[in-house]
């Protein structure tokens, strides 16, 4: 007589994989990213003395149509100009995208919020005088370069007070 085969041991149900981030998700963490990288830049710039010339590490993070590229070009020539520098680095103590992210609009766009603390950084005047600077809350409009797959700065706004999520 043939032996029936043993039944095959119960598997344990195996967990189900969390569902993929979502193209918005995917989205607004490289916007986010990509702002952090920005102000990273600012601080390498401004602890080097400024420029005449906004660097390229600067201006890949902003986009050619803002009025943020005007300013800081602007910014960074004064820097040079006056002999000021930054001393210490910024610290990103919060950063999160808007949920409200437009991907299908002919320039995809979203807001990006950050708590931006720059209480460890110190603004040295070409003549020596030290200021710190404060913990603040930026709202930064971001557009996405198509061709590059690269968010850019449009705009930035500085809200007065930071939150208490913020410390």
């Amino acid at each position: 007589m043939a032996q029936s085969p043993s039944p095959a041991p119960s598997e344990s149900p195996s967990p189900t994989p969390s569902a993929p981030e979502s193209a918005e998700d995917r989205a607004a963490a490289a916007a986010a990213q990509a702002y952090t990288e920005y102000l990273q830049a600012l601080d390498r710039l401004y602890q080097s003395g400024g420029a005449n010339k906004l660097p390229d590490y600067v201006a890949k993070y902003l986009h050619p149509d803002s009025t943020t590229l005007w300013s800081d070009q602007e910014e960074a020539r004064a820097v040079k100009t006056n002999g000021d520098r930054w001393e210490g680095a910024t610290v990103i103590t919060n950063v999160w995208g808007n949920p409200q992210i437009r991907l299908d609009d002919d320039v995809p766009n979203t807001y990006v919020n950050a708590c931006v603390d720059r209480t460890k950084v110190t603004f040295v005047s070409g003549d020596g005088r030290r200021t710190l600077l404060r913990l603040n809350v930026h709202r930064v409009l971001m557009y996405l370069d198509k061709a590059e797959n690269q968010w850019q700065v449009a705009g930035i706004e500085e809200l007065a007070a930071a939150p208490d999520s913020c410390l």
